[in-house]
Order: C-alpha cells, then structure tokens, then sequence
C-alpha cells in the first residue's frame, strides 16, 4: 500500500519522476518505467543546500535536495523544485518536505548507521568562495576610492553618484525587490508613480553612497546660531535636543534608513547627547576599520550589532548614555508587528529596554533637501503603550515605532531603501 507519493519534473528535457513509499522500498515512476528500491540497499544519504530557482531567488531562499546512494549503483535525486517552462519553477516543498522526512525516517529504520551528510551545495560554496574574494579586492579599491572622492566637491560627486545610480539600479536584482514591495505597500499607485518612486530612491542611494566619503564635512550646522547652509533644524527639535540635555538623563532613540541615515545619529550627537549607537560594520573588511574610526569620531560610542551587544547597550544605558539605532530591517528572531498592512519581523530590543528602564523613546529622522540640504527632526518623547500591570508593553511599543516609521516613510517614500526583504 502506498503511504507516501511525491512527483516533481527535474528539468525541460527530463520526464515527471514520482516516487511513492512502500512497506520496505521505495518506488520510483519515470514515465510508463516503474522500479523499486529495498530501503536496505540505500548506502549513504546526500543532503544538498542551494538556492531555490525562479522568483524565490530574488528572497535568497534556500531548499535541501536529496541524493540516494544505492549500493547497486543506482542515485535517486529528489528536489522541491518542479519544472513548470522556460525560467519559470513550481516550489513543491509543501509535499516534499513530509515525504523526504518520513523517506528518511524509514531509510535509519532499516539501517541506523546509514550514513547521511549534509553539506552545501557545490554552487554555493563557489559563490561564497567569490564572494570573499570580491569584498577582499572590491574593499580594497573602495577605500581608493572614498579617500581620492574626499578631495573632490561633495555636491558635484553625489550627483554624479546618483545619475550612475540611476542608469545601474534598475538593472540589480534589488530593484525587482523594491518594485514588488512597492506594488504591496501601495496597491492604488499607479505604475508611473511607482517608477518615479523606484527612481528617486536610486537616486537617494547614489548620493548616501557618496556621501559617506564626506560624513565629517556635512555636518554644518552651529548650534550657538541656530543655522547652516546645508542643514536645517526646526525650533522644535533644538527645543527638544535642549530638553534632553538638560535632564541628563539616557533616552532611547530611533531612526530608520531614510535619506542619508548616518546624517541622523551625526546630528545627536552634535546637538549634544551623548550616545551609543548600534551599527552593522561594512560587509568590505579592508573599509571596515576607516568607517568605524569616521563614524566613532562624529557619532561616539559605536557597539557592532552581533552577539553581546544588548548587554553593552544595557552597561552603556547605566552610564548615562542614550542608545541610538535604526529598527526598520527583518531582524530573524524578532516580534510581529503589521507594516503597510502587512506582518512583518522588528527587533524588540528598544521595547525591551523601555520596558526595563523606563527611559523615555524618541523619534529621529533625516530628510533630504534639495541642492544637497538635510533637515534633521525630533519627535518629542512618545507615550509607550502599556499592560494591565502598568509595565511598558514590549510589542505594542514596537508596533507604535513601526507605525511612526511607516508615516514618515509615507510623506518621502523615495528616500526609504525599499530594495530590503522586509517582509518574509
């Protein structure tokens, strides 16, 4: 009696394979061909990691394909992805998961020392292999080239940023993500809007990424009188920036990737507040350690987001430091909360530590200008939602952030880095 089936079409030119589980072999169909395989001849159990084909590629989603080992000679390969047409790949995964376990299970049944690898698949570990290999070189000629821009005029280099930005953007695998999750985030936009969108946000990426190079020469603004050419503060803020200082005491900030988002943190701390900012070093190792010492000399106390860090920015919170970061990314591992109408995961640490601390949150936000002028913005403190028992709400914080992120992404959607897999 068949108990299990699965069938899936490897390739164009390869006919549909089914597979269905028998009492003590597995059968296995290719076209009018039928055979079967005792589970006892299966000598070693190949698992393969690779990335799923088709549209799932843009999400980087990774599958497990099996490989059988007969000690006839005989290999069964069997993969979640179903042939459909040309480029185009159905993922069966929700069948074939169940099958290749309960394959699996019956297969150690019969032999308990059958012999099962894991690995990556050999594509795989090329890419990660030329990856490494292109941050080593791509850093190395970054660094060139960020310390020869800084001798060239800012305004003049990010503009010529962001027209080469814009010609290249559309073609990047990014650009297909940005285009989905606007269509989702705005469903009566029409396409032309979405294509000015997409553009201005290329174009935002061009100029932060140009900018980087000129971080410390930005930042104008004289705070004894109250103005700058390039940035422009409002009466509120340097009000609000003023109150914060005066109480002395730490406060949670955050911000989200919105114009140019190193400008933000840049500006707290030159409006006085002594801060820790949570940031994620360049994935380009040999820039890495002129970034860290740019952004430590304008921003101050920096702790890399990885392993250990909540315990630094409690330690940083009990020395009087204010705790800065962007909370806006998929953070794996974190809480739902509901952004343009759909759920998606945020990290929970600054809920946690208003939950803890009773530090008060605020907003921070950078908009771009033209003629390459940035206003900076403060909210004033912000009423954290609470439980029965009186204790700040971690999730209803997080959601009320999600929410006040979402409204200013809404007023300048151009300016948010829409390309990121918010939602998975």
């Amino acid at each position: 009696m068949i108990s299990t089936y699965y069938t899936y079409r490897p390739g164009l030119f390869s006919r549909e394979l089914g597979f269905w589980l028998e009492p003590r072999a597995i059968g296995v169909s290719r076209g009018k061909e039928q055979s079967r395989i005792p589970y006892g001849d299966v000598d070693e159990v190949r698992l393969y990691r690779l990335f799923m084909r088709g549209t799932a590629a843009i999400d980087k989603k990774t599958t497990w394909r099996m490989h059988l080992h007969c000690r006839s000679g005989e290999r069964l390969v069997l993969s979640p992805l179903h042939y459909v047409r040309l480029r185009s790949w159905e993922d069966r995964s929700g069948a074939y998961g169940p099958f290749v376990n309960e394959l699996l299970s019956r297969l150690r049944t019969v032999d308990p020392n059958l012999k099962v690898i894991a690995e990556h698949h050999w594509t795989m570990r090329l890419r990660n292999h030329a990856k490494r290999q292109m941050s080593a070189i791509g850093g190395a000629i970054l660094l060139k080239l960020v310390r020869l821009l800084r001798n060239c005029d800012p305004d003049r280099t990010a503009e010529r940023a962001a027209q080469l930005m814009r010609l290249v953007g559309r073609l990047l695998r990014g650009h297909r993500i940005a285009h989905r999750n606007l269509i989702a985030a705005f469903p009566d936009k029409p396409e032309q809007e979405i294509d000015a969108i997409l553009e201005g946000m290329w174009d935002n990426v061009g100029r932060a990424s140009a900018e980087y190079a000129y971080l410390d020469r930005l930042w104008d603004f004289n705070l004894n009188q109250d103005s700058g050419r390039r940035i422009v503060i409002d009466r509120a803020t340097l009000h609000c920036a003023a109150r914060i200082r005066e109480s002395g005491k730490p406060m949670l900030f955050f911000g989200a990737h919105l114009a140019n988002w190193e400008m933000t943190a840049v500006a707290l701390a030159a409006l006085g507040l002594k801060l820790a900012v949570v940031y994620r070093p360049p994935d380009l190792a040999p820039i890495a350690a002129e970034m860290l010492e740019l952004r430590t000399r304008l921003m101050g106390n920096l702790i890399p987001a990885e392993r250990g860090a909540a315990l630094r920015l409690k330690r940083a919170l009990d020395g009087g430091e204010s705790v800065a970061m962007l909370v806006d990314q998929h953070f794996t591992g974190g809480i739902d909360v509901m952004f343009f109408g759909r759920r998606c995961k945020v990290n929970p640490t600054l809920g946690r530590f208003a939950r803890l601390t009773e530090c008060p949150i605020h907003g921070a936000r950078t908009i771009r200008l033209p003629a390459g002028r940035f206003r900076v913005e403060l909210t004033d403190a912000l009423a954290a939602p609470r439980d029965t028992g009186g204790k700040i709400d971690v999730a209803g914080t997080m959601q009320m952030i999600t929410s006040v992120i979402e409204s200013w992404i809404g007023e300048h959607p151009e300016q948010w880095l829409w390309m990121h897999r918010r939602w998975r």
